[in-house]
């Protein structure tokens, strides 16, 4: 950053985003990537980040979308917090964005995402053979295993949403 002359403008905080006390519509921008779980979903998420960011800055928001009119009920029941690309739209709208920009995953990123979990979790069990969470962390590798191939990869879809205030 300081290469640029962008270390006296980005602060990187690690903590719960959640708590952090941010300076009301002072920023030129507000993300929050994969976990807008932390403010109830994605409406509270940009309801929660419209207050941090300035008149004319702007919002990106990562957040899975159902790839398909049609889920199966049991998996759809698992991710009640998932909503289609149409809904994600009527919701923008109706907190006063406009969608400028989106950047969706393809099942290559989606692959190499998960892969990469799933190998942490791997290498966790081979170095913690004692550990009395092992077989907790096995079962959660295989349940994610079995729920991203059995479902995920067809039906759950992740981009990044770039949202610009409405001013016309």
């Amino acid at each position: 950053m300081a290469e640029q002359g962008l270390a006296d403008r980005i602060e990187i905080v690690c903590g719960n985003a959640a708590e952090y006390p941010f300076e009301q519509h002072a920023f030129d921008v507000a993300a929050c990537f994969g976990a807008t779980f932390i403010w109830d979903g994605f409406q509270p998420t940009i309801r929660k980040m419209k207050a941090a960011i300035r008149p004319a800055g702007k919002l990106v928001v990562g957040e899975a979308y159902w790839l398909k009119g049609t889920v199966p009920p049991e998996f759809a029941q698992q991710e009640t917090s998932v909503h289609t690309e149409y809904q994600l739209l009527r919701i923008t709208r109706e907190e006063g964005f406009d969608l400028e920009y989106v950047v969706r995953a393809n099942h290559d990123d989606w692959d190499w995402y998960e892969s990469n979990n799933w190998r942490g979790l791997i290498r966790w069990i081979e170095e913690n053979p004692s550990h009395p969470e092992r077989q907790e962390v096995i079962d959660h590798l295989h349940e994610s295993q079995d729920e991203y191939l059995r479902y995920s990869r067809e039906y759950l879809g992740w981009a990044l949403y770039v949202l610009n205030p409405v001013r016309y």
